[in-house]
């Protein structure tokens, strides 16, 4: 097999991938569309023609990822490539959809009957990572059958099918209510293991994908019913939780596979095009409208375009002409139209058509976008196509001319010719390639190389892929005899990543593909591409317009419930009634993952808080408010209940002056706010809200500007009273002020107590101070994440309220009057000493206590107190990194805090600015180096080594014209003409014009006919003289097709020994010749299926070792590479192959950038990399159920 992309990824799918891009096209009823001949008619359903800028069927203006060899390239599935399936719930319809895309589509949502982009996204990603949950075969292979999803939007369910199966129940297949809608086709999967089996790799073993399902309904799918829940008892496997046991077993759908194919794990393109047909072997007879007759008649002006002109490589006046008959004139309407689509290979790129097949012609590449994170692996372990060499040529008798005479008597030579062609490939067991190498170059842009890895057989870098996630290889690790660097890994999607190696130290052992390393922690590498493997190489990266970049860095708690990572967030949409009152509430979606959400309100012109750092926090929420200020501070106890924070507000829109008992709105019409109090009022195990009720819809909303609705739950911590240095032990001198006031009140005449009871005093003594022993432990809302550098300045936010406007709260110093004066202790402590050693000992902390409260309250009573009596509120400002481009934004990563436990820090975008370019381009190249091998090997090296080094023929561009069978057409930035495929007249093969003239050839390197034959047959013929010509005796009567002169070179022909040639040529390293291992086989041509046709060497071809042989003229003399780029002799000889290069074009589409920007988010860090870090990679979310397990 021929060099090919092995693997190719994106981080997201190009926007042109989806459905509505690849649809079939299908014709009108009213005819006015044209169509080819293969699909004649019109309104048949049938796709028809499409034009791109000017260029026909066969064009792709976005580009295809290719290794781009000449001739047809259809795609050759190798083994069989997989789709992954993704998987959603809608908690609150209680529906699992699949889907082939990581985003759902509209199509996926069939005959909605709701907005679909509302009901699409009340569907939440399982895992929250969205990776597949089980892979189908992306195209139908033996045994197996169609997989497709149907969607019911009444009763919200979907369904997976097999085969022609179609759902069951309800109205049957068709729109609306209790009807379910094909929304299209999910892959292709097994009805036994055992067909599965044969797609499998390794020791992989295809999966059951059992099917339940819940009565509301819901069909569920899955493979892994142990990481599942709320499975019935009837299932095979339990679940991981069982909960309600809602979901019933029905039995087992197919079978699929649970990972992608390990080789092949995003897109495997071998589009290794199909040489021919083309040799002197093959009959083109009807080719093209041919003339009849050989020759143009003697004295004749009138043109011959024959068979025998074409095979002879005339014009039609007869003249010898090179090149491909495309400049020719063959083909034209005018002169003589093309009458099969077989022509056509040979039409465009001529005899040597084979040669210039052999090795690549460009790389590929399909348009890229903006921000759009790539990777590309080649596999260049046979780079050969084709024939490294060719010769054509014909043989004739002419040196035994004269051989008749014509009418007139006089002698005559009519010569008997014979066409031969001989095709040399290299059989793929004898070549090795022992070096690749890729390289990237700026073209139209800047900062390429800085964007992008390159990882080949000289790179001190390692592309590998994770076979196991139980661990992680991190920059520090040793591998190989390597230290690591940095460690880049894609992410699971991508499933691959990138090591770089210390370039100070001495090189580490080679790297062999597949080959395995497990890390300290348990994580499993497989190697793909890097230092030390030859046959492999990648580059991977991501291209990005200069942009305007900030972020700052923040401290994360990896235990709270955080958004895409360990939440999934709800979506609620409040319903307002005429009246201004939230009538009821919709739950698009339910989420998942809550403990103990808290649900609010916000009006769309007022901010609220959800955790201590918000500057709008509002007093009541720690603190009881009510109407009367000597009830809100109360008497502390040890419980205390804090009421509702909220009491009904008065807020106005507008400018306005005194007291305003009402809101008004914008026309002045007065209107009541009340702010609406909600509940959740069914929540599942799992933490998904099914429904909410309204406690008190509120007023003063309007359904023109609904409220938004929040579900937050935010972390919580805990505050406890730290004992004051300096104070008493509270416990110890609890008892002994108790002892004090032992007696006093104890509700027995005169004081007296027993002596085995204590008196109510003591009692509430002791229970007082052991409150203050144990301390109180309160706790605060806190943000789940926090700014982790601040730099040292602030910004002050500040309210223009004039203070002195308004009152609020008690009096002031109302705690420290109520303490008892020294005069009072002087009058009790006459009756008891021990009140005296109180007043001396607790009595300077109590009144600290009582200045504090009053100071606080004093400060509460201030419109600003609470931000120490000034109007701004000064906050830190986190320290803002710059850059321009995501690339450089660091990963999330885990590691200790200042608390001493762990913590996951991230980095969260600030500021964004595009780009307004537009495209950019940058240069691939591709180079190979190799040899042949084997017990020939080092000397057929050498034999081609010594071969005289041909003429590289110039690039053409010709205006090609083959009437309506070839037009122009391009693939990305190469322009080409196309024409259709002889085997399938709906595929469409592409000619790259301008392209397929770079080929070392003899033929035209002003080599003499009999050296252009023995760069074929070397010194095994040869000739006395030059070359001869016989003239004969021209008449008028002589008969179309006689010719008058004969141009020859006489031969000597060497005879063979044992049917191999005396001398070194070609033929003395075909396998079987001269050895059982001979590195090459021979052909005489190439049918249209790209078949090689059995070929003859030296030894086997008759008409050489004819006594009149003669060589009437070579029409191909060509090899694939340059022979004076192989170096070395022997063993150590080393051809090499390239550079092959190619242009990948940068589109800055808004969608690149906007999922750059999303993933950064989500991702808290670099929205390319999951590890590109110093620290400990933090992943959470990749499995299903992750948080249960």
């Amino acid at each position: 097999m021929a060099a090919y992309v092995q693997e190719t990824g994106r981080s997201f799918p190009n926007p042109t991938s989806n459905g509505n891009f690849t649809q079939e096209f299908k014709r009108p009823s009213n005819g006015n569309y044209r169509s080819h001949g293969d699909y004649p008619g019109v309104g048949t359903g049938t796709s028809y023609e499409i034009t791109f800028e000017g260029h026909g069927p066969g064009s792709m203006p976005l580009g295809k990822d290719i290794v781009h060899y000449l001739g047809d390239d259809d795609p050759t599935v190798i083994g069989g490539t997989r789709q992954g399936i993704y998987r959603y719930y809608r908690g609150s319809k209680d529906d699992h959809k699949y889907t082939r895309s990581p985003e759902i589509t509209k199509a996926d949502m069939g005959c909605e009957n709701e907005s679909w982009k509302k009901a699409a996204s009340g569907y939440n990603k399982e895992p929250r990572n969205g990776a597949p949950v089980f892979w189908l075969m992306r195209e139908q292979v033996e045994n197996s059958v169609p997989v497709y999803q149907y969607y019911s939007y009444w009763p919200d369910d979907t369904q997976v099918c097999v085969g022609t199966n179609v759902p069951t129940g309800l109205n049957g297949v068709g729109c609306g209510r209790n009807k379910y809608k094909n929304v299209g086709l999910l892959g292709y999967a097994f009805t036994t293991a055992a067909h599965a089996q044969a797609y499998c790799t390794g020791s992989e073993t295809p999966k059951p994908l059992y099917e339940y399902l819940h009565p509301d309904p819901d069909h569920f799918y899955t493979i892994d019913p142990a990481s599942e829940v709320n499975l019935a008892d009837n299932s095979p496997i339990p679940p991981l939780k069982s909960y309600n046991k809602e979901y019933n077993y029905l039995g087992i759908l197919c079978y699929v596979f649970e990972t992608d194919v390990q080789d092949q794990p995003n897109k495997t393109v071998v589009d290794i095009g199909k040489i021919g047909p083309t040799g002197q072997c093959v009959d083109k007879s009807g080719w093209y409208a041919y003339t009849s007759g050989n020759q143009k008649p003697w004295g004749s002006n009138t043109g011959l375009w024959s068979q025998f002109m074409y095979q002879q490589m005339r014009d039609d006046q007869g003249n010898n002409v090179e090149g491909p008959p495309a400049i020719n004139g063959w083909g034209y309407p005018g002169n003589v139209d093309a009458t099969s689509n077989d022509a056509f290979f040979e039409w465009s790129y001529g005899l040597q058509g084979a040669v210039k097949a052999a090795v690549p012609r460009f790389l590929g590449f399909e348009d890229s976008y903006d921000s759009q994170f790539l990777f590309y692996l080649y596999d260049t372990s046979y780079p050969w196509n084709g024939p490294i060499f060719s010769t054509q040529y014909i043989l004739s008798n002419a040196q035994c001319c004269p051989n008749t005479t014509d009418p007139e008597g006089c002698p005559q030579c009519a010569p008997v010719w014979s066409y031969h062609s001989h095709f040399y490939e290299i059989h793929s067991d004898t070549w090795e390639t022992t070096k690749s190498r890729i390289t990237i170059s700026d073209e139209s842009s800047t900062g390429v190389q800085e964007s992008f890895f390159t990882v080949d057989t000289d790179s001190r870098r390692l592309f590998f892929r994770y076979t196991t996630r139980d661990g992680d290889w991190n920059s520090g690790d040793k591998i190989n005899g390597w230290d690591i660097v940095n460690v880049f890994y894609f992410g699971d999607e991508l499933k691959c990543g990138v090591m770089e190696f210390s370039q100070a130290q001495n090189a580490g052992q080679t790297f062999s593909y597949e080959q395995q390393f497990t890390s300290s922690d348990g994580g499993v590498i497989k190697c793909l591409a890097g230092y030390g493997i030859p046959n492999k190489c990648a580059f991977t990266g991501v291209y990005e317009f200069p942009k305007k970049l900030s972020y700052w860095k923040v401290q994360i708690n990896p235990k709270a419930l955080i958004p895409w990572r360990t939440l999934d967030q709800a979506i609620l949409e409040a319903v307002v009634d005429d009246d201004g009152s939230i009538h009821s509430v919709i739950v698009i979606n339910g989420g998942r993952g809550y403990i103990e959400p808290s649900i609010v309100v916000i009006h769309p012109r007022e901010m609220e808080d959800f955790s201590a750092n918000d500057p709008a926090k509002f007093m009541g929420d720690s603190v009881s408010m009510d109407d009367d200020w000597k009830k809100t501070f109360q008497t502390p106890e040890s419980s205390q209940t804090v009421g509702d924070s909220m009491r009904d507000t008065q807020k106005t829109f507008g400018v306005h002056t005194g007291a305003v008992s009402v809101a008004q709105d914008k026309n002045r019409q007065a209107f009541k706010m009340r702010k609406a109090k909600l509940e959740i009022s069914e929540m599942t195990e799992l933490g998904i809200i099914k429904s909410v009720r309204v406690v008190d819809g509120g007023a003063g909303y309007s359904q023109a500007d609904t409220p938004t609705v929040q579900v937050v739950e935010p972390e919580h911590i805990k505050w406890d009273m730290q004992k004051e240095d300096g104070a008493p032990d509270p416990q110890a001198f609890g008892n002994t002020q108790a002892e004090m006031f032992d007696g006093f009140g104890g509700g027995q005449e005169g004081g007296a107590q027993g002596l085995d009871e204590e008196s109510e005093n003591t009692k509430y003594i002791k229970s007082s101070f052991d409150l203050i022993a144990s301390g109180k432990a309160v706790d605060v809302p806190d943000s789940y994440i926090r700014a982790a550098e601040l730099t040292e300045d602030t910004t002050n936010h500040c309210l223009p309220l004039n203070p002195g406007c308004i009152e609020i709260g008690p009096g002031i110093g109302l705690v420290s009057k109520a303490l008892p004066k020294s005069e009072q202790f002087a009058i009790v402590s006459g009756f008891e000493p021990g009140v005296a050693q109180f007043e001396k000992d607790v009595m300077p902390f109590a009144v600290t206590a009582a200045q504090q409260t009053d100071s606080y309250v004093e400060n509460n009573s201030h419109l600003y107190g609470p931000f120490g009596k000034s109007n701004c509120i000064k906050t830190g400002q986190p320290k803002l990194y710059n850059i321009t481009r995501w690339f450089d934004m660091p990963c999330a990563y885990l590691d200790v805090g200042d608390d001493g436990e762990q913590k996951a820090f991230g980095w969260l975008p600030y500021r964004y600015c595009a780009s307004k370019l537009q495209l950019a381009s940058y240069r691939v190249s591709l180079e190979v180096e190799g040899r042949i091998t084997g017990s020939q090997g080092a000397d057929c090296m050498d034999f081609i080594k010594g071969l005289p080094k041909p003429l590289l023929q110039i690039r053409r561009d010709p205006e090609g014209n083959a009437g309506k069978r070839t037009w122009n057409c391009r693939r990305g930035s190469i322009k080409g003409r196309c024409y259709r495929d002889p085997n399938n007249s709906s595929d469409i093969v592409f000619v790259p014009v301008g392209l397929d003239e770079n080929t070392w050839d003899y033929n035209r390197s002003n080599f003499t006919e009999l050296e252009q034959l023995q760069m074929w047959g070397g010194s095994n013929m040869s000739s006395s003289a030059a070359v001869q010509t016989w003239l004969g005796h021209p008449t008028e009567g002589d008969p179309a097709g006689t010719p008058h002169s004969v141009d020859y070179t006489a031969l000597t022909v060497a005879a063979c020994s044992g049917g191999a040639p005396p001398n070194e040529c070609w033929d003395s390293y075909v396998r079987g010749v001269n050895a059982s291992d001979g590195p090459l086989k021979v052909y005489c041509g190439y049918d249209n299926q790209g078949n090689g046709l059995a070929g003859n060497t030296y030894c086997d071809t008759p008409e050489l070792f004819d006594a009149c042989v003669a060589l009437d003229k070579v029409m191909d003399s060509s090899i694939a590479v340059n022979p004076n780029r192989i170096s070395g002799s022997g063993a150590n000889a080393l051809m090499m192959m390239g550079p092959y290069n190619g242009t990948m074009t940068v589109r800055n589409n808004l969608t690149g950038s906007i999922t750059a920007l999303e993933r950064a988010i989500r991702n808290y860090g670099n929205p390319y990399f999951d590890e590109c870090s110093t620290g400990k990679a933090w992943v959470k979310g990749r499995l299903v159920n992750e948080e249960l397990r």
